[in-house]
């Protein structure tokens, strides 16, 4: 039931998506096709539609992110706390399967969008002399950490540092979940009321987080691997607080419309 619910979630979202999907790469292959020189009297024009249709570009992938985020959030509250509320808590689910699959909806949305995204960036302007850079630029770097005789270290280094995204791309994601949640409770202003329940669940992670840097930097900050696990448990303990208060409020404090 557990698919079939983030299915249908995922269908449901990525419709509204699909305009940016589809015109990204499709643009990109048009801004790699314009961007050949162009001879003749014209050229000043054409140079600044070039610039201004790249600006355009670029501008469009910093909105599918953004678009991406808001669109999920919405339809987390819509399907859980307005009219659809109602049939989704009736459905034979727990509230985890509910909250998870709304979670795992928002990070395929998000990594898809990213996707299209490079796709887009190497229609545009991965030619073969940008290809042969990377690569050696990778190859370089790879080489520079063999000789180091430092390959476990930065190993670890790059998996905390992947993990730890991950956790904290979680911890923001639930505490905007209780914010919204939290909102719903009350039964009247529940948009503005989840708006102020973010703004103070992120103030208040803020100063969690501050504090906890604060202790632990002191006596970290020479040890990056060790440090980073702090920060990974800083982001853990949000989490945790999060999706057990998100819970509590599923089960006993939903007030819907």
């Amino acid at each position: 039931m557990f698919l079939k619910l983030y299915k249908y979630n995922f269908k449901c979202t990525i419709y509204k998506l699909l305009p940016f999907l589809i015109t990204l790469p499709i643009l990109g292959l048009v801004i790699r096709f314009l961007n050949e020189p162009l001879m003749g009297s014209d050229v000043q024009i054409y140079n600044i539609f070039i610039v201004l249709l790249n600006v355009f570009f670029i501008l469009l992938m910093f909105g599918l992110i953004i678009y991406s985020a808001i669109i999920t959030i919405i339809y987390y509250a819509k399907s859980l706390f307005k009219d659809q509320g109602y049939l989704m808590h009736t459905l034979p689910v727990t509230k985890h399967q509910l909250i998870l699959s709304n979670l795992l909806n928002y990070f395929t949305i998000i990594v898809l969008s990213y996707l299209v995204i490079l796709v887009s960036v190497c229609c545009a302007y991965a030619g073969e002399t940008v290809i042969k850079t990377i690569y050696e630029g990778f190859i370089y770097l790879f080489d520079a950490v063999i000789e180091s005789g430092e390959v476990i270290n930065v190993t670890i280094l790059c998996t905390e540092l992947f993990f730890l995204s991950i956790i904290s791309s979680i911890s923001s994601v639930l505490l905007i979940f209780l914010g919204i949640a939290l909102g719903h409770i009350h039964s009247k202003n529940k948009n503005i009321m989840s708006v102020i329940y973010c703004i103070s669940l992120a103030y208040g992670s803020s100063i969690f987080q501050s504090t906890f840097n604060l202790t632990t930097m002191i006596n970290l900050a020479s040890q990056t691997k060790l440090y980073l696990l702090y920060m990974m448990l800083e982001y853990l303990i949000i989490a945790s607080v999060s999706y057990f208060l998100l819970t509590f409020v599923m089960k006993k404090k939903l007030n819907l419309e």
